[in-house]
């Protein structure tokens, strides 16, 4: 089992989610933004609609890129659990039918950045995130900004911050 792991000295580390709830005939998508000690920045959650799984991994992107750029953190470690969305972004394909959202995070990840690194992690090092888009699965739409973590992730903060 893999855990999630702390970002270098002055990066974020930003792990998103992007799932579909078959119970629910829904999607939802988390993000979550940490600093180098494992300490919470910002976060975002929204339930999205019937979408297939790679497309809310691909929404969960953005809105966190978006989220990371309005917090002016500059240099950031991204983390998907969705290995298609992150394989997409890399490989552009004008043919997938998300593709105009793949640009527009293209267009972010442009942006004049220290440092910014997409990459694919196992789900179990995700749990925070997971947590997050799972509950989001029941609101009614629209993203929802977090300052602070909801009560029912401060134990799953705390044990990553052991790592």
């Amino acid at each position: 089992m893999s855990t999630w792991s702390k970002p270098n000295v002055g990066s974020a580390k930003v792990n998103v989610k992007g799932g579909f709830h078959r119970a629910h005939m829904r999607s939802a998508i988390g993000c979550v933004m940490m600093d180098c000690d494992g300490d919470w920045i910002r976060g975002c959650k929204s339930m999205i609609g019937l979408v297939v799984p790679v497309t809310a991994a691909l929404w969960s992107i953005f809105y966190a890129l978006e989220m990371a750029w309005e917090n002016d953190e500059k240099s950031v470690v991204m983390e998907c659990d969705c290995e298609e969305a992150v394989a997409l972004i890399s490989n552009i394909d004008s043919t997938f039918d998300m593709f105009k959202l793949v640009c527009m995070i293209r267009n972010l990840m442009s942006e004049e950045w220290e440092l910014y690194e997409l990459v694919h992690i196992v789900s179990s090092a995700n749990i925070a995130v997971t947590a997050l888009s799972n509950r989001a699965i029941s609101d009614d739409g629209g993203l929802v900004e977090l300052s602070f973590p909801p009560s029912y992730m401060l134990p799953l903060l705390v044990a990553t911050k052991r790592v």
